[in-house]
């Protein structure tokens, strides 16, 4: 029981962030995937002196190094139209864009990093700089957009969704003679509640008194 409890709870998170991102404007998620992706380029350049050196940069090198990065990453995509791209459909051509975007920006670091030898930035970490953003870039916006897409998490349940026309009655009608098992949902609609016992003489069920009406 307690198992069932907090996986009901943590569905219950995730449902509610899910709604909540959902809930944004397009402006608005733009710009929390910029500033997820200004955030997470200094990540991958400590990842970078990691796997090639063994060590962490100091703070003055690493904050030089970040916005030397920031400046010839983030414009690269914006330039690109990354950021016009809507996550919840995101697909081959989104990929091809990072692929292009992170592969600029790795062209214009090593141009800096040969213009400045002071930077010490040998190229093998800024190819591996260059994988880990690929793929920190192509990750953060496939699992966004699986988010997107679920907007509800699976509960072990099959989910039918059917529609049916003459403005929604025929589908009220097999709910209204479905089984009072909790199981069948319809929702309501001005053609299919209000104005349909008006506009349907032999209108076979009614909208007030055979749906239990929950919200």
């Amino acid at each position: 029981m307690a198992q069932y409890n907090h996986q009901n709870s943590n569905i219950y998170f995730v449902n509610k962030l899910s709604d909540r991102i959902s809930s944004l404007s397009r402006i608005k998620k733009r710009g929390l995937m910029l500033g997820l992706d200004m955030l997470c380029i200094p990540a991958a350049i400590v990842c970078a002196y990691l796997l090639t050196l063994g060590q962490v940069p100091s703070f003055k090198t690493f904050t030089l190094i970040s916005a030397i990065a920031i400046v010839c990453t983030v414009p690269v995509f914006v330039r690109l139209g990354l950021y016009r791209a809507v996550i919840r459909y995101i697909g081959a051509q989104a990929v091809k864009t990072i692929f292009i975007g992170v592969t600029v920006s790795f062209v214009l670091l090593t141009g800096i990093s040969f213009s400045f030898p002071t930077l010490n930035l040998p190229l093998s970490l800024i190819a591996v700089y260059w994988l880990v953003t690929v793929i920190y870039v192509m990750g953060s916006r496939f699992i966004a957009r699986g988010f997107l897409h679920k907007n509800r998490v699976a509960v072990g349940e099959p989910i039918l969704v059917y529609g049916a026309g003459a403005a929604g009655t025929v589908g009220a009608e097999l709910v209204a003679r479905a089984p009072a098992d909790g199981y069948t949902l319809i929702m309501g609609s001005f053609g299919n509640v209000i104005v349909a016992k008006s506009l349907y003489k032999n209108l076979k069920y009614d909208p007030l008194k055979d749906f239990a009406h929950v919200a």
